[in-house]
């Protein structure tokens, strides 16, 4: 399956830059079903090789400067469902968002807030769909203590959380192996 994702984002993207290697691994991240949204910086001048890419992948421009521009993308579908799992929404409401729930409403909400704060929100965690106990205790929202950091920070019962962490490592090297990079 994931020679199939690299193959069709070559179609696109020449995978010869460090840049067009990092556009290949997180699109290849979230058309591969192991995440749902991703938020990366590119330099400026690689972003026209996204506006290339066929995919149901949806891209929004975060933020940029001269030289970089921060990107999030990610698959609608995947991330509604994720969104609806697991109370997200219920916590993300308390946090400030909606009651009446759209994805595009709560992506602009987030980059609203990626945009005017100096660190990344911390409900990212539910849209990133680290497990909810990590989000909330992160938060100070749920007392369950630190365990450990392995990529984010893990709260209680870590197994779910090492088991997505692994996951996803795992597919990241898989696809830089078939990147050579």
């Amino acid at each position: 399956m994931l020679n199939k994702i690299i193959e069709s984002l070559i179609e696109y993207i020449p995978c010869n830059s460090t840049s067009e290697k990092i556009i290949c691994e997180k699109f290849g991240t979230i058309l591969s079903g192991v995440k749902s949204l991703e938020i990366f910086n590119i330099p400026i001048e690689s972003y026209k090789i996204i506006l290339k890419i066929k995919s149901d992948v949806k891209v929004r421009i975060v933020k940029s400067t001269e030289q970089n521009i921060q990107l999030l993308i990610y698959n609608p579908t995947d991330l509604h469902n994720l969104l609806l799992s697991e109370d997200r929404i219920k916590y993300l409401i308390e946090l400030g968002y909606p009651k009446s729930y759209t994805l595009n409403s709560y992506i602009d909400i987030l980059i609203s807030k990626i945009c005017e704060e100096t660190t990344f929100p911390h409900e990212i965690g539910f849209f990133l769909g680290y497990t909810i106990t990590d989000v909330l205790a992160y938060m100070g929202m749920d007392d369950s203590p630190y365990v450990k950091t392995l990529g984010w920070n893990m709260y209680g019962d870590t197994n779910e959380s090492e088991k997505l962490y692994y996951k996803r490592k795992y597919v990241s090297q898989q696809i830089r192996l078939l990147l050579n990079y």
